[in-house]
């Protein structure tokens, strides 16, 4: 099984940066004032994907089921480069993408994630999170809600093309987001204003998709209870 580097060892200056990240405004609440762009929003509950929805591929998104994954390498939140086969190297992952930190709804997935992860390591299933924050963010947000999993970091969206899973926010949306204290610049450190469709996906042994779920509407989630139920199945 791969080991990967304790989400529970971070610098002092990050755990500076936890208290001063805390969130009071997002995207869907503007704040009442000006904000650092790079605050954490507050977790929202999200709408639990409708059971019939489950592993829908809307938009053109994600990949097909029976997939091969390539091999490539991103970086972990601490910036070590973090080949992504060794997610599913002994046993299937299930893989995440998440919009990011600012978003509340992914914050409460990532959350729901983090204090359910007993159940996901009982059921033999590695949990991995992908999104375009830099390092530094990344390893905020796993400190903040003490991910016990691997946190990665693609804000050159590496990962985010191979699972075909990239959404490019048009001028509108950047300004909207803008005025809420939202730069989507400020969180990945680049140039481009691409963020992940919120999406996961199982990924046998073999770097095969067993489920791919990258629906349009980014406030429905799978709970983990029914990603639990879709890993069953799979194994049956």
């Amino acid at each position: 099984m791969n080991k990967c580097p304790s989400s529970h060892i971070f610098l002092p200056a990050v755990l500076l940066a936890i208290f001063s990240f805390t969130s009071t405004g997002n995207a869907e609440n503007p704040p009442s004032q000006s904000t650092n762009p790079t605050k954490f929003a507050t977790p929202k509950p999200y709408k639990p994907t409708a059971t019939e929805n489950l592993g829908v591929n809307e938009n053109n998104k994600g990949l097909k089921v029976g997939h091969h994954v390539e091999e490539l390498t991103i970086n972990d939140m601490h910036g070590k480069p973090y080949p992504l086969k060794n997610a599913w190297q002994d046993k299937p992952a299930l893989i995440v993408f998440y919009r990011g930190g600012w978003c509340p709804f992914c914050n409460m997935q990532v959350r729901e994630l983090a204090t359910k992860y007993d159940k996901l390591k009982a059921a033999g299933v590695q949990p991995v999170l992908i999104s375009v924050d830099e390092p530094d963010k990344s390893a905020i947000i796993s400190a903040q809600y003490d991910i016990p999993f691997p946190v990665l970091s693609d804000p050159d969206l590496l990962a985010h093309k191979a699972f075909n899973v990239v959404l490019e926010l048009d001028a509108a949306t950047l300004e909207k987001y803008k005025e809420y204290g939202i730069n989507l610049q400020d969180w990945s450190g680049k140039s481009h204003n691409s963020i992940a469709v919120a999406s996961a996906f199982l990924i046998d042994t073999s770097g095969n998709v067993m489920v791919s779920h990258a629906p349009e509407d980014y406030a429905s989630r799978p709970s983990v209870e029914q990603l639990l139920a879709l890993i069953e199945k799979m194994e049956k």
